[in-house]
């Protein structure tokens, strides 16, 4: 066993370069070949359990993109999203034997905090952790580290094993938050600590400057196709864009004829039992692209109101679980092919 790999386990709620010093001093301390930043997702957190919350924050599939543009600054570093592939899964010793197994052939080395320090002295799989693990202590500038071994018996016997980096400052979240809020507020001194990759890779998404909506309700709802707002499209009328775009799923104008009438929540149920034209798979962005275009152009005060949103990204933030039309909160994944669609038509309305 000749690599040895830093492991370096955080939440990365907005991954910055004091993350890269803080792997980088990690991996000095203990003369690692390289590191691994392993964030963890929104899911197995209890710090960040509210969907409005979350949304306020990169989602699971950005950070791991941010920490891929942090690790791309140095070639010994890289990102593993393992805690990723299963969202609600917690660090534990069956997760960290997977993690192990995947590396296999490699000495892995993890981080850990001066208080985790204490607790892992206590923990009753201890032993089994030092069988298979090496150790980092990060460790402030100033603090003792080697107080927390003359205090333990279990310390000092496995001494060998732990290595102490002492850091300027330990990246924390709180300790990030001034960064984070000046980032989000559109203060462009914050390309200094996500860099140029990250900062595009946040405004590609609207969290440079706050410019994201991820809410189609209260005085967005006409963002959504469930607003109520007459439409007319292939020579019918419907009363929302809901209806008018379920309708295209069916093979005839009888059969579209009856979702002239429909709330777009009977819309979307009569949607799902129809008897789908073939091509539906093919055609169906485009069809969703008429739609919205119909939508806009035929009522202007709903034009004014997209206009309105400016340079805003348009997300449809939702909890049930749609990846195509929008992002789940939850994660931060999805297509979102509704909100491009919204600011290709509003695009459109400018020129």
């Amino acid at each position: 066993m000749n690599r040895k790999l830093v492991v370096y386990l955080d939440t990365y709620y907005l991954p910055v370069r004091q993350h890269l010093e803080t792997l980088r001093l990690a991996v000095a301390a203990c003369g690692a070949d390289g590191g691994l930043f392993v964030p963890t997702a929104y899911e197995a957190m209890k710090k960040v359990s509210g969907e409005r919350e979350r949304s306020r924050l990169p989602g699971n599939a950005l950070r791991v993109q941010l920490l891929q543009a942090l690790a791309a600054r140095d070639e010994a570093l890289s990102v593993e999203a393992m805690l990723m592939e299963h969202a609600d899964e917690r660090v534990s010793l069956r997760w960290l034997g997977r993690l192990q197994r995947r590396y296999e052939g490699v000495r892995l080395c993890l981080t850990l905090t001066l208080e985790q320090l204490y607790i892992l002295a206590k923990r009753p799989e201890r032993d089994t952790l030092a069988q298979r693990f090496d150790f980092v202590v990060l460790c402030l500038e100033g603090n003792d580290a080697e107080r927390a071994f003359e205090r333990s018996e279990w310390l000092q016997a496995h001494r060998e094993l732990f290595s102490v980096a002492y850091t300027p400052q330990r990246p924390t979240e709180a300790q990030l938050a001034p960064v984070r809020a000046a980032v989000f507020a559109g203060d462009e001194a914050g390309a200094a600590d996500v860099g140029e990759a990250g900062l595009a890779l946040l405004a590609e998404h609207g969290f440079f400057g706050s410019k994201r909506i991820d809410r189609f309700r209260g005085e967005r709802h006409f963002l959504s196709n469930f607003y109520e707002a007459p439409v007319v499209y292939g020579g019918l009328r419907y009363e929302n864009s809901e209806a008018a775009y379920q309708a295209q799923k069916c093979c005839s104008d009888a059969e579209r004829e009856r979702f002239t009438v429909l709330r777009p929540l009977e819309a979307k149920n009569l949607g799902r039992e129809v008897l789908l034209r073939e091509d539906w798979d093919e055609v169906c962005l485009d069809v969703m692209e008429g739609v919205l275009r119909a939508k806009f152009t035929q009522n202007p005060d709903l034009a004014a109101l997209l206009l309105g949103t400016g340079d805003c990204v348009l997300v449809e933030g939702n909890t049930w679980g749609d990846l195509f039309w929008g992002v789940d909160v939850r994660s931060g994944e999805g297509e979102n092919h509704l909100g491009r669609l919204l600011m290709k038509v509003r695009s459109e309305l400018s020129a």
